[in-house]
């Protein structure tokens, strides 16, 4: 993303993990995409992204097949 589509989600929030789907409170300034999960250790992503929204699309479309 440039920094022209940078998404303004707030302080608040939480992040999810691509993997499990452990939510963790988000941490104000650390970017949930430099985060690892701490119950199973994948990436994690900002619940209400475009990479959380694609998180999603992906699950749902596996879910289907």
């Amino acid at each position: 993303m440039t920094k022209k589509q940078t998404q303004r989600l707030g302080p608040g929030g939480f992040c999810v993990c691509v993997k499990c789907e452990h939510r963790v409170p988000h941490e104000r300034g650390t970017p949930c995409l430099q985060m690892r999960c701490p119950a199973c250790g994948g990436r994690m992503v900002r619940e209400g992204s475009a990479h959380d929204e694609a998180r999603k699309r992906r699950r749902a479309m596996t879910a289907k097949a």
